[in-house]
């Protein structure tokens, strides 16, 4: 099977290409050329992004601005997941996995856990990250709609933490609320990425959720992880997240990150376990463990 994967120099892309054997490696920075991977340098939003898909059995699209600003990831998320979508159709592939995320059922406090892929979509707080998440849902939901023929599958993972993931403060603390103590769910980088094989290899679809079982309080993160723990009253650190935003500086976040700290976001992972036979390796304790190991082997 030839696979298309957009996003392929990002952290879940490079693993992704690494475990497949043949693969059309897009991004605007790709991976180097090995075996069994093509390299093409193209933007997601490149109009003649067809002619890259042709041969391509399948497309796993993982293309997606997470820390920017709203204008760009309306740009990248929303309209460039569309051309994506599009060219893939135009392409004749007939599978399109999508790398969606548990932001979209929204962070709020009456969520209930655990969420189920039928739990609705509620981009709360609103910020640029979980609406353009359910955007591009909905933009799915249309496209199904219009090529029955193409097979699409969603996933919505929690955090995949894995080498190479994206660590705050590089990794040397973790920064929760003191105000609030929310349950966190994490699975693992090749938890994640045996999840998206076997979708590939299924002739199944819809929505599938991703996670690690056993979720733990955030207060105990910094612990597992063996690095230093930082709390701070919701309001300090927003305000800080606000001002930083505003002058750029390096290492700040959108203050909607802040805001999603606040409740829990807890996945069922019942229906990739019954349809696929897939279920985490590690539970979320034990991937913050690995995951901190590696950061200090990094460091």
């Amino acid at each position: 099977m030839r696979v298309a994967v957009t996003g392929a120099a990002g952290y879940l892309g490079r693993a992704l290409v690494a475990a497949l054997d043949d693969v059309v490696a897009i991004d605007l920075r790709p991976p180097p050329a090995a075996d069994g991977v093509r390299p093409v340098t193209r933007d997601v939003r490149d109009p003649e992004l067809a002619a890259e898909l042709e041969g391509a059995d399948a497309l796993v699209h993982l293309a997606y601005v997470v820390l920017g600003r709203g204008a760009n990831a309306q740009s990248v998320n929303v309209e460039g997941s569309r051309n994506v979508f599009e060219a893939a159709a135009r392409a004749g592939v007939g599978t399109i996995v999508h790398a969606s995320s548990a932001a979209a059922y929204g962070c709020a406090p009456d969520n209930p856990v655990p969420l189920s892929e039928d739990a609705p979509l509620r981009p709360l707080p609103a910020f640029y990250y979980p609406q353009t998440k359910v955007a591009v849902e909905r933009v799915l939901d249309a496209f199904e709609a219009a090529h029955p023929q193409v097979r699409v599958a969603r996933l919505r993972p929690i955090a995949v933490l894995g080498p190479g993931a994206p660590a705050f403060l590089g990794g040397r603390a973790f920064v929760t609320l003191s105000d609030f103590d929310p349950l966190m769910q994490f699975v693992a980088l090749g938890d994640f990425v045996e999840l998206v094989k076997r979708v590939l290899s299924e002739p199944v679809g819809g929505a599938f959720n991703v996670g690690g079982p056993e979720p733990v309080r955030a207060s105990t993160v910094a612990r597992l992880m063996g690095v230093r723990s930082a709390r701070a009253p919701h309001r300090v650190l927003r305000a800080a997240a606000r001002v930083g935003a505003a002058l750029r500086l390096p290492g700040t976040m959108h203050p909607g990150w802040v805001d999603m700290a606040r409740y829990p976001i807890v996945v069922s992972t019942e229906r990739a376990e019954r349809e696929l036979g897939w279920r985490a390796s590690s539970d979320s304790a034990e991937v913050l463990r690995r995951f901190g190991a590696h950061l200090k082997e990094a460091a």
